[in-house]
């Protein structure tokens, strides 16, 4: 089985994507799959302990595809107009590509939807990505809403991260199957990594999505006093001597007795590790960009745990923080740890039907 791997670009070394990019190598390591993978705007590479190496080739077009048995778009937002706009645009104007925005435009459409190629789909897999920022802008773009109703229609499967995207899919395309998936950072083995030892339990932190980092360190330090906790700024998107200490960042999650975080792959990797979590978010955010907050309600509402989710417009209200704080102190002395049965079968599941539809 030869497979080309598409995936976004892990742009400084974002602790939430390479865990996605690793999700795939854990299953690659089970098989025996020959993997390239491949990225619309440049090479990349990276390489942890345990984990391994990844590199990823810049692919100019849809000529080399032809070659493979398997094509995978693997996670974050390829599929959503608003990648190539905002995301892409953006980038494309920071680094002053000498290649053409107009020419990027023709690349993103040949590579991500097979424009040129739409035979190919046939052998095309999409998951773990999103479209959940879609707008009826979006859909006016008629060569936009044309690519993704035949990505739709003719992908061998498409498995989307978000009950969201999976909804609005079946809506543009008019059908009955259903196209719900899993992010792919669940499906990351962390079997091989340590865990972090601490004298003490901790409350693990980390903030960097809201924009109220410094106060809510405050509080999630003022937390852990509360509940006899020692706390640990995991400083989740911090590099170190120009490298990400991917391995130590996993290891302290899954010594954590509780996590708290505004960011989005964090949460999913304490999910993952089994840890009770608990996320901050703008409850007035819009789904308008790949940053939203929004992305994190849903996560936290679809996976049965929405109780949760704290806005931050609430948690300076000192009786609602004193609540919440009673809440996860009843937790913990439950001393059950964090099980949720419904997430951990979505999972397994949604891995079961990745390998099917890569090998029948």
């Amino acid at each position: 089985m030869k497979i080309a791997l598409l995936s976004a670009l892990p742009a400084g070394l974002n602790t939430g994507m390479l865990t996605v990019e690793y999700a795939f190598k854990s299953i690659q390591n089970e098989k025996n799959w020959i993997v390239n993978r491949y990225c619309l705007e440049r090479d990349f590479s990276f390489e942890h302990q345990y984990l391994g190496e990844i590199n990823a080739t810049k692919i100019e077009n849809s000529d080399l595809l032809e070659e493979y048995d398997r094509i995978i778009y693997w996670g974050d937002f390829l599929h959503w107009r608003g990648y190539l706009h905002k995301d892409l645009y953006l980038r494309h104007q920071k680094l002053n590509s000498e290649e053409s925005f107009d020419k990027t435009i023709e690349r993103y459409y040949d590579i991500f939807f097979l424009e040129k190629k739409k035979k190919l789909l046939k052998k095309s897999i999409a998951f773990g990505g999103t479209i959940y920022p879609l707008s009826t802008s979006d859909l006016k773009d008629e060569r936009y809403r044309n690519n993704l109703q035949n990505l739709l229609t003719n992908a061998r499967s498409v498995k989307f991260r978000d009950v969201y995207s999976s909804e609005l899919a079946r809506g543009i395309i008019n059908s009955e199957k259903s196209f719900m998936g899993v992010d792919p950072a669940f499906l990351l083995d962390t079997k091989s990594i340590n865990t972090h030892q601490h004298k003490n339990k901790y409350l693990v932190f980390s903030f960097g999505r809201s924009g109220h980092n410094e106060f809510l360190a405050k509080i999630a330090i003022m937390i852990s006093k509360k509940l006899g906790l020692d706390a640990y700024d995991l400083q989740w998107f911090a590099l170190q001597n120009g490298q990400n200490p991917l391995i130590k960042k996993l290891e302290v999650l899954k010594g954590a007795s509780l996590v708290i975080t505004d960011i989005y792959h964090m949460s999913i990797n304490a999910f993952r590790e089994g840890k009770l979590t608990y996320m901050f978010g703008n409850g007035a955010s819009y789904a308008m960009s790949s940053l939203s907050d929004k992305k994190k309600e849903i996560l936290f509402k679809q996976y049965l745990v929405e109780p949760q989710y704290l806005y931050t417009e609430l948690v300076k209200n000192e009786k609602y923080l004193n609540s919440v704080i009673d809440s996860i102190a009843q937790r913990l002395n439950e001393n059950t740890g964090f099980q949720n049965e419904y997430l951990e079968q979505q999972i397994s599941y949604a891995r079961t039907m990745l390998i099917k539809n890569i090998e029948k």
